[in-house]
């Protein structure tokens, strides 16, 4: 008997009954198509193990191959993460290497073992996309494969072989005319460098960002290339060039209508402000930001975004020196309220 909470249970059944593989996978993979949409992604990735295996029967090893793909990357999205590894491997196995389908399988490989955290097996894996990658996709796309790869390295605490993979990536991009995404690699370039322990370079290249992102009016790049510019200057214990960079990253975000740079920026600035010994500038930076990302993103969204960075602070001045500080930026607002008229 038909399962008829699922979608198109009964032209499932009446193929089943009729006995036609070619049918039935047919209607298997609508009903799967239906169930993603649905949310289903479980009882999605049954139905396209059974249509799998029809298409196996019927010889149509490629179909097969990516009907496995599909479902390996539903059984990521479940949680399974060894279902999903099982399938893209046997993907792999269904078509010849240099099949179109085993590229799919190899970047649907790398992202399971990436949120496996497997780094070595998720480099391996995306290796394998690039070799194949090589010879047939466009510089956008295996840039794209070599910012995974980067990826995977960092997570696995390679960071100069991840500032290697962005470097060619960078030079993909710019090759192919895409300057600003080219852009956006030299910021993850920047970062690779500066967790290798390479802080010069890292500063070098940062520097020379923000004079491109300010020449082509790059907001969204100058916003984020002054927030790694903040995070460096955090780390040597400048804590006033901090806080002058997440102010110009701020100010770039907000030119860019970049609602996570800005919250970022503020987070910066708060950081860098509470460092120079400023509680109530500290304070302002966050209550600024969550009025600025209210009138962005609606208030309940800017109360979840800005509340939990609030809440750190008292955590960490303790509640009655929070309470003051709050107290204070309120007073300093109420009298410059009343000076405006």
């Amino acid at each position: 008997m038909a399962d008829t909470s699922l979608p198109h249970a009964d032209t499932v059944a009446a193929a089943r009954a009729g006995g036609d593989a070619q049918r039935l996978a047919d209607a298997l993979a609508t009903q799967a198509d239906a169930l993603v949409k649905q949310g289903r992604w479980r009882e999605a990735t049954a139905a396209l193990d059974e249509c799998a295996l029809l298409h196996a029967g019927l010889g149509q090893t490629e179909r097969e191959a990516q009907l496995l793909r599909m479902a390996a990357a539903l059984c990521r999205f479940s949680g399974d993460l060894e279902g999903a590894r099982r399938r893209a491997e046997a993907a792999l196995q269904r078509v010849p290497a240099t099949h179109p389908a085993a590229l799919a399988a190899w970047k649907e490989l790398g992202e399971t073992e990436m949120a496996a955290g497997r780094a070595a097996q998720a480099v391996a894996a995306w290796t394998g996309a690039l070799q194949l990658a090589e010879a047939k996709e466009p510089p956008a796309a295996r840039a794209a494969l070599l910012e995974r790869r980067a990826a995977a390295h960092v997570h696995g605490g390679a960071s100069t072989a991840a500032a290697q993979d962005l470097a060619r990536a960078q030079e993909l991009l710019q090759g192919s005319g895409d300057a600003g995404a080219a852009r956006r690699v030299r910021i993850e370039q920047a970062t690779a460098l500066q967790a290798a322990g390479r802080l010069q370079e890292s500063a070098a290249m940062a520097q020379e960002l923000v004079v491109e992102a300010r020449a082509s009016g790059d907001a969204a790049v100058l916003a984020d290339t002054c927030l790694l510019l903040c995070a460096q200057a955090l780390q040597r214990g400048d804590a006033a060039a901090a806080r002058d960079a997440a102010l110009q990253a701020r100010e770039a975000a907000l030119q860019a209508v970049a609602a996570p740079s800005y919250l970022a920026a503020a987070r910066a600035l708060a950081d860098a402000q509470d460092a120079l010994g400023q509680r109530v500038e500290a304070y302002r930076a966050l209550a600024t930001a969550w009025a600025t990302l209210g009138d962005l993103l609606g208030s309940e969204t800017a109360r979840a975004w800005v509340e939990p960075l609030l809440a750190a602070l008292a955590r960490k001045w303790g509640a009655a020196a929070f309470k003051e500080v709050r107290e204070a930026h309120d007073s300093e607002r109420r009298r410059a309220l009343r000076a405006g008229g």
